[in-house]
C-alpha cells in the first residue's frame, strides 16, 4: 500500500485495544467468505474503537471541560485532523507526500479535506455554497473553512477571514453546523459540528456491513479494506478483491 518497509509488530495495537493480528485474521476470513456479515460487523468495530479511542472520546472529554475559553479551539484542531482521514477511508487511498493522484495513493491532503466537506451529509449543503466575493484561492465554503480554519489552526493556532468557534446553536435548537450568513463573523458551532463528524462516520460504517456500493467499481467495502492495510502496513495481494 504505502513504499514504506513493512516493521509494524502483528501486536502493536492501532483499534483500541484490538491490534494488526486481529485485522490480519479478519481479512482472512473476509476474503473466503466476503458476504458473511458478521465479518464485516467485526472488522468496522476496529475502525470505530480506533475513531472512538484516539480521537472521539478524547474530544468529548475536551468539550465537556467547558473552560471560560480554549477548549473550541483544541477540539476543531484535532477534528479538523480528522476530516481528511474519513474522506480518506472513504476512497480506500492512502497519503504519500507530493504523490500524483492515482487509485491507491494521494499526494493533495486539501483536495481530500475539501472533498469530505463538498461531497458528504450534512457538510456539503453549507460548504458547497459559493462565498461572495470569491478571490482566486476562495470559490466556495470549502475552500474558505480549508484554508481559514483547519490550516489556520494547524499551522497559526488561529481562525481567519472571519471565522469563530462557538459552544452552541442559539438559533432556536436547530442542527445548523455553521452560520455563514454574516460574511464578517461565520460561526462553527462547535458541539453540533462534533455530533455531526460522528454520526457520518456511524452512518459509513453501517454502510460498509449493508454493502452500499457508492461507487463505478470499487465499493464501500473495498476502500475499507485498502485502508485498514494501509493503517496495518500490509501490501495488497492478488487474491484480495479489493487491491
Amino acid at each position: 500500500m504505502r513504499n514504506q518497509q513493512n516493521t509494524m509488530k502483528d501486536t502493536t495495537r492501532l483499534f483500541g485495544k484490538s491490534t494488526k493480528k486481529d485485522w490480519m485474521n479478519l481479512r482472512i476470513k473476509i476474503t473466503g467468505q466476503p458476504d458473511e456479515e458478521n465479518n464485516w460487523k467485526a472488522a468496522t468495530n476496529l475502525l470505530k474503537e480506533r475513531l472512538e479511542s484516539r480521537y472521539f472520546r478524547p474530544i468529548n472529554k475536551i468539550l465537556n471541560m467547558r473552560l471560560t475559553t480554549g477548549e473550541g479551539f483544541a477540539a476543531m484542531t484535532l477534528i479538523c485532523s480528522l476530516i481528511e482521514f474519513l474522506q480518506s477511508c472513504y476512497e480506500g487511498k492512502s497519503y504519500i507526500f507530493k504523490a500524483a493522484e492515482s487509485k491507491l495513493i494521494y499526494g493533495n491532503s486539501g483536495d481530500k479535506f475539501k472533498s469530505f466537506l463538498k461531497l458528504q451529509e450534512p457538510f456539503k449543503t453549507v460548504f458547497n455554497k459559493s462565498v461572495r466575493n470569491p478571490t482566486k484561492e476562495i470559490l466556495n465554503y470549502a475552500d474558505d473553512f480549508y484554508i481559514n480554519v483547519r490550516c489556520g489552526l494547524l499551522h497559526e493556532a488561529a481562525t481567519n477571514n472571519g471565522w469563530v468557534i462557538k459552544s452552541r446553536n442559539s438559533i432556536s435548537n436547530s442542527k445548523v453546523i455553521v452560520d455563514v450568513s454574516d460574511e464578517a463573523n461565520k460561526i462553527i458551532f462547535r458541539d453540533e459540528f462534533f455530533r455531526s463528524i460522528k454520526n457520518y462516520s456511524d452512518l459509513y460504517l453501517k454502510n460498509i456491513i449493508a454493502n452500499k456500493n457508492d461507487f463505478n467499481e470499487q465499493s464501500l467495502r473495498d476502500n475499507f479494506c485498502r485502508k485498514m492495510d494501509s493503517l496495518c502496513y500490509i501490501d495488497g495481494t492478488s487474491e484480495n478483491w479489493w487491491t
